[in-house]
């Protein structure tokens, strides 16, 4: 089980600094984590206005999702948990665990960022979406398709 894990957060830690790589991200350390038993990463770039979720199944499937201020409609925060509601059909909610990031912080964060609002260069969540099969490849496992 440990090693398990242990690959899936070193597959979620290749494709972060891949995506870091590319200039659109870059979030300062205390808004990002990445939750080892639970195979989860959060991050959020309050400069840009961007954040990004990744996540590891046991299945040998990931997720990685790129958003901005535009596309999630609410948060809902308890101890454990931050839950995003996004805009996305196949994935209408995300949920990371408190491992991973301080949920209220998180939450309280990304709603300051929407009011604040952000003007975008690039499409973030779209650039991520298209370099599926590039994370793909660096993962060696899938990566869902998010609409």
């Amino acid at each position: 089980m440990y090693s398990r894990a242990s690959s899936r957060k070193d597959k979620i830690k290749k494709i972060v600094a891949e995506i870091k790589n590319t200039g659109f991200y870059s979030p300062d350390k205390e808004y990002e984590g990445l939750s080892f038993t639970q195979g989860v990463y959060f991050g959020v770039d309050t400069k840009k206005g961007t954040m990004l979720y990744a996540r590891a199944y046991p299945g040998n499937i990931m997720d990685i999702i790129g958003f901005d201020i535009d596309n999630f409609t609410r948060t809902v925060t308890d101890a454990k948990t931050l839950e995003i509601y996004t805009k996305y059909i196949n994935i209408p909610m995300v949920s990371i665990p408190s491992g991973c990031i301080h949920p209220k912080m998180m939450a309280d964060t990304m709603h300051a960022m929407a009011e604040r609002g952000y003007d975008y260069p690039v499409d973030f969540p779209r650039l991520i979406q298209e370099k599926r099969k590039e994370w793909e490849q660096i993962a060696g496992i899938p990566v869902a398709e998010v609409f």
